[in-house]
């Protein structure tokens, strides 16, 4: 399959001059906790000030998630399994490595979110929030943490960094697709399907359409949802 690339025009930033305040929102959840066969501990509040006394069963390595507590930065700091029985998912950002552009991403997609700002990788120092008008945002640089491969925030650049979790998604560089795949327009009407799945395909912009997260192929009849694809390395 021959696919043929389109640029992509990337977003400059609007700051507000607003701060955030510590609150949470709580917000339905559709996921899967992994507890990864742990005894964690569980919690009667979002907050994690009241311990119940329980734990999960460790026979156990995923659950169903209903409810999400979401802090001001984006961040999923902890998740209802039923019946307020809430677990901690803060990540512990212990150790800092900051690195230009990243390896893997093109862009962080906000979908018209205002996805608030930061002056530091460690986001602690609220700046602003990103303009909701502009959903594509350029990556200048990324922050692992802990020695590893994950990664905490992005910034936007001229230090302005955000969550990489407040984003609805970061479009992979290159994807591999899934077999049972299909093409679609920006009206999403099917255009036909991806038969050669075998090989990286570079991506070129990323959109809603029918409310669902979609990732450009090359033309404007290659469009795939995000869901039939998965990040791979450029080779």
């Amino acid at each position: 399959m021959v696919i043929a690339g389109l640029a992509v025009t990337l977003g400059a930033l609007t700051l507000s001059t607003a701060l955030v305040s510590a609150a949470t929102t709580i917000e339905k959840s559709h996921g899967i906790y992994y507890s990864r066969n742990q005894a964690i501990p569980l919690y009667h509040d979002p907050e994690l000030t009241r311990p119940s006394g329980k734990t999960l069963d460790p026979a156990i390595d995923s659950w169903q998630a209903f409810y999400e507590n979401i802090n001001e930065a984006g961040q999923v700091v902890s998740v209802d399994l039923g019946g307020n029985q809430w677990v901690n998912t803060a990540i512990k950002a212990v150790y800092h490595n900051v690195a230009h552009n990243s390896a893997i991403y093109l862009e962080a997609f906000s979908g018209g979110k205002s996805i608030q700002l930061y002056s530091d990788p460690e986001l602690k120092q609220p700046i602003g929030k990103l303009d909701p008008t502009i959903s594509d945002w350029k990556i200048t640089a990324v922050d692992y943490i802990n020695e590893s491969e994950l990664i905490y925030s992005v910034d936007l650049g001229n230090n302005q960094w955000a969550s990489i979790e407040a984003f609805p998604y970061m479009l992979p560089k290159a994807v591999m697709v899934d077999a049972d795949n299909t093409l679609v327009n920006l009206a999403g009407q099917p255009t036909g399907k991806v038969t050669n799945t075998d090989i990286n395909y570079l991506t070129f912009g990323v959109k809603y359409i029918n409310d669902k997260v979609f990732i450009n192929l090359g033309t404007d009849d290659q469009w795939i949802a995000a869901d039939q694809v998965v990040p791979s390395l450029i080779p």
